[in-house]
């Protein structure tokens, strides 16, 4: 969508090249896909205030890095053709270093480890209108949200997924995440203060978590999008912490120095916080590549340091569970999600009973690679992971989801 101009808002300006004087742009709102403002550290409005947050940072620049697109603002938005990067803040240098200082308002609290078991292996179950299929062992599964409501509008409004946990068996640890249509972040984000005392959310309160989306979704977000995704993502975590709900911080990165900010900030939750996710899904790019990338810059940065229970996506494959065993996590303090398992079970003709036989099975194999049984060779190591997800530009900027099979 092109950018049409408007008058500027007090304590904005857009930057041309020309002799004409600075002019405000920014699109047509899209319905439904508004950010609510993000309130400063001081409580003031920022830059967010006036514009929704991918209108200010742009939409995802799939070939132009921050640094480049921040220092070719002027020049960019002097084009009739201006791109969705509409507005400069006055004082960026200045405004880029308050975003990037550490932000301490993360005060949740999890149960004790002991009081919070966890399976080994958890599987993506997600419940239906009819129900499941076939008994489930007791165990932790995870539900996705977008299998449940695909609605980027509103909260799910169908009575079934009220009483969804039902499905499950009694004892059971119940996780909600939010795999998939990463949209459904805007949705969380817009009922952030009231989505609580919903009844679908209401159901996950007392002996089962919630793990936090990710509000800065692609690898190629620009810095300042991605920080105040960091910040979202707090906020999004107190929100639900002060409600009563057990919140999982979610780890996800663009880049080593932000992986490092997220760090410092769990490695002071530790122990009120015991559980964090490790988001590892990739899209689109050469999987071992990104595989390896990732767990250069768990290895690299420290994060496996930190005394934490990992619940990982993405990763449940045998030649990942074999890096993961011998080189990031020697200490086997993870937990793999997979959906493999019910996938399987679910596809083609069979009776219930086969179903369920089959769904052990997988559930079984992915357990025996955790515990190093039967595990394939490790994922071929390119010489460069990095440069071979990003071709021409893996720049100097730093370190940097489907599931697979092995």
């Amino acid at each position: 969508m092109l950018a049409k101009p408007s008058a500027a808002p007090p304590g904005w300006h857009g930057e041309r090249v020309s002799d004409q004087p600075p002019v405000f742009q920014r699109p047509d709102r899209i319905p439904g896909e508004h950010l609510d403002p993000l309130p400063g550290n001081d409580g003031n409005p920022t830059i967010y205030a006036a514009s929704d947050m991918r209108t200010v940072t742009g939409t995802r620049i799939a070939r132009r890095p921050e640094r480049v697109w921040y220092r070719q603002r002027g020049r960019l938005l002097a084009s009739d053709q201006a791109p969705v990067v509409t507005a400069a803040h006055p004082q960026m240098e200045l405004w880029m270093k308050v975003l990037e200082g550490f932000d301490e308002r993360l005060p949740i609290k999890q149960p004790p480890v002991s009081q919070w078991p966890m399976s080994r292996v958890i599987p993506r179950v997600n419940p239906s209108p009819k129900g499941l299929p076939f008994q489930l062992p007791v165990g932790t599964y995870w539900l996705d949200y977008n299998q449940i409501s695909k609605s980027l509008r509103h909260l799910p409004e169908r009575e079934w997924t009220y009483d969804a946990v039902s499905q499950y068996p009694a004892d059971a640890r119940l996780m909600l995440g939010f795999i998939g249509e990463h949209l459904i972040s805007r949705l969380l984000w817009r009922h952030r203060y009231s989505l609580w005392r919903h009844p679908f959310f209401e159901q996950f309160r007392d002996r089962h978590a919630i793990v936090c989306p990710d509000f800065s979704s692609w690898l190629t977000d620009p810095r300042p999008q991605a920080l105040v995704g960091q910040r979202m993502t707090q906020q999004f975590a107190e929100l639900g912490s002060q409600h009563g709900y057990t919140m999982i911080p979610i780890v996800t990165w663009q880049s080593r120095d932000m992986l490092l900010r997220q760090i410092d900030m769990l490695g002071s939750l530790y122990p009120k916080v015991n559980t964090v996710y490790i988001y590892l899904i990739s899209m689109g790019v050469n999987r071992d590549a990104w595989m390896w990338s990732r767990f250069d810059d768990i290895v690299e940065t420290g994060l496996n340091k930190l005394p934490f229970r990992f619940v990982i996506s993405g990763s449940e494959a045998g030649k990942y569970v074999h890096i993961l065993r011998d080189e990031v996590l020697p200490a086997e303090n993870f937990h793999l999600v997979s959906a493999n398992p019910y996938m399987k079970a679910t596809k083609g003709f069979a009776s219930n009973e086969e179903r369920a036989l089959i769904f052990r099975q997988q559930v079984q194999r992915i357990e025996e690679y955790h515990r190093g049984e039967h595990l394939p060779p490790k994922a071929k190591r390119a010489e460069d992971p990095w440069a071979a997800i990003m071709g021409e530009d893996a720049l100097p900027l730093g370190a940097h989801g489907d599931e697979s099979e092995e």
